[in-house]
């Protein structure tokens, strides 16, 4: 394949990434989770720069009528596969084809979309991007969501293999370290790795110093390095970035943290009492509990 070839299919891909998950007149930056990741493949790219490929969904080629007509239709009509299947061997395998291929499902919702494919990646759909990967292995996005999908299936050595790959790629990407930290401090059992952890995190805070999850997620990785005073600072940066506004409880809890270790019982107690003032993801409870009881079996 032709390197302009190349180049087009992955302005393409990010395109449809921006258009799938990423409303540029709203800036959340503080809540970053494993969706965010897609519509950043390229950290420092903003989504002007990427608006000015829809030219290539809106322009026609000679050579490539059929394909783009195959695009806008599965744009226009909800991003469901089924509106690509007609189209199956007409370009062989592009890695291209194969990528729009594996994000389609039938009556997908664009606000849960990223969850899905992010958290539940089917083995059809493990084989498209496996696929796409092998056709493209220097294209970002397929490292990216290879890594993700390993990982949330516990197979981390799979896992770092395309982290080390992105990164070969795109060496100071926050978004890309951010997640590799993750992946070392979900292997809590090898105490280095927690180091690891807060050494990459710290590169992040390098990168994105004012940005209100990396401050959160720093103070995180410094509590597991039993680092608990010089993470509580983290946390209260968190909380003046976001200046009261579109909180979710996480940071919280692991400020409450930091003081039940520092034996402040009291302000473990303020914290757990915010839960009703932020948004709290459910699968967060037992951390919540955890705390709670041992917090009434230190003090009340």
């Amino acid at each position: 394949m032709s390197e302009k070839l190349n180049k087009l299919y992955e302005e393409l891909i990010e395109y449809i990434l921006y258009l799938r998950d990423r409303n540029p007149k709203k800036d959340w930056w503080h809540i970053w989770w494993w969706t965010t990741i897609y519509s950043y493949c390229r950290w420092d790219r903003n989504y002007k720069e990427l608006e000015q490929y829809k030219k290539y969904l809106e322009k026609s080629y000679k050579w490539e009528d059929k394909f783009i007509e195959m695009i806008n239709k599965w744009y226009n009509n909800n991003f469901e596969r089924k509106y690509l299947r007609k189209f199956n061997n007409l370009f062989g395998d592009t890695y291209l084809y194969n990528f729009i291929y594996w994000i389609s499902q039938e009556k997908t919702l664009e606000y849960d979309y990223y969850f899905k494919y992010s958290e539940m990646i089917n083995k059809e759909d493990l084989k498209y991007v496996l696929k796409s990967y092998k056709l493209n292995p220097n294209y970002l996005f397929s490292s990216i969501a290879l890594w993700s999908y390993y990982q949330h299936n516990q197979k981390f050595d799979l896992a770092y293999k395309f982290y080390l790959n992105a990164l070969k790629l795109n060496k100071n990407n926050p978004w890309v370290l951010a997640k590799l930290a993750i992946l070392y401090s979900s292997m809590w059992w090898w105490e280095k790795l927690l180091f690891k952890a807060e050494e990459t995190m710290r590169k992040v805070i390098e990168l994105l110093p004012n940005i209100p999850w990396s401050n959160a997620w720093y103070g995180e990785s410094l509590n597991m390095i039993w680092k608990y005073t010089e993470a509580l600072k983290y946390f209260e940066k968190y909380e003046n970035l976001t200046e009261w506004k579109h909180r979710t409880f996480e940071p919280f809890m692991r400020k409450a943290e930091s003081y039940i270790w520092l034996w402040d019982f009291k302000k473990v107690r303020l914290e757990l009492d915010k839960e009703s003032q932020y948004y709290f993801w459910e699968w967060y409870r037992f951390v919540y509990n955890n705390l709670d009881k041992k917090l009434k079996d230190l003090w009340y």
